[in-house]
């Protein structure tokens, strides 16, 4: 039997697929149900981890932020410090678990090389190796 939260996954799901602001659509159609805002924000970690996974959907926002500030005319160190501002398409109702993590990542990518990255996760640091495994800074 299908729960009222897989119903209304789906049913947001298919209203958004091929609307140019997919994510602006989501949170949109989230907001407006009568819940309060940590359950829409528990709603919208749902809809990430059915429809695309944590891991990809933070992989997705970050790699398009990074190679704008790989090939922007500003200093790419100060790119990277502005970016968390600016972080293209982020939806809003997005739960503290994905910013936090987004945030963790950006902060990595300031203070860290290449090369700390990699003993960061051979030392065990999950976003360090996120990182490294999706190819964010190769």
């Amino acid at each position: 039997m299908t729960s009222l939260n897989d119903i209304l996954l789906q049913r947001i799901h298919d209203k958004c697929l091929n609307k140019n602001k997919y994510w602006d659509c989501v949170s949109y159609n989230i907001d407006l149900l009568p819940y309060s805002i940590t359950t829409k924000k528990k709603i919208m970690l749902n809809y990430i981890k059915k429809y695309l996974g944590i891991n990809a959907f933070i992989s997705g926002l970050l790699s398009k932020s990074i190679f704008n500030c790989i090939y922007s005319s500003e200093n790419e160190t100060e790119c990277y410090m502005k970016m968390y501002n600016r972080i293209e398409d982020l939806p809003q109702l997005l739960p503290d678990e994905i910013l936090i993590k987004i945030h963790k990542t950006i902060r990595i990518l300031l203070t860290e090389k290449i090369n700390d990255i990699k003993n960061l996760c051979i030392n065990g640091n999950n976003i360090a190796c996120e990182i490294l495994n999706n190819e964010l800074i190769l």
